[in-house]
């Protein structure tokens, strides 16, 4: 009978290896299953932030691009009043050159008056 008791403890040890093995595996799969969880969670938390950051990132730009905008109205308008500035300097000069003089008629008497000099 000693080989069938050797053979039952055998069996025994097997079926308790076996055991084993199956919570080994249990084991194993809920590790995987914490650390999948624990890695989505991760993810999830970073792309919450990626889509906070993006959202602050577009509304930074957009402020900065109404500020551009701004920026350059503005500009646009000191040159435009410049210009004008400039322009009716121009025409109140023209307005009393010799050629406009003489274009007007009062040539004659300007010239007569020494203010024009004679042609030649």
């Amino acid at each position: 009978m000693a080989a069938s008791d050797d053979l039952a403890a055998l069996a025994d040890r097997a079926k308790r290896a076996e055991d084993r093995v199956t919570a080994a595996k249990k084991q194993a799969r809920s590790d995987l299953e914490k650390q999948t969880a624990k890695a989505r969670d991760g993810a999830q938390r970073k792309a919450e932030q990626l889509k906070a950051q993006t959202a602050t990132a577009a509304t930074n730009a957009s402020q900065w691009w109404s500020d551009v905008q701004s920026t350059w109205s503005e500009h646009v308008a000191h040159v435009r009043e410049d210009m004008d500035s400039k322009k009716a300097e121009r025409d109140a000069k023209k307005s009393g050159s010799p050629i406009n003089i003489i274009r007007s008629g009062r040539g004659m008497r300007a010239r007569v008056k020494g203010l024009l000099p004679a042609p030649r």
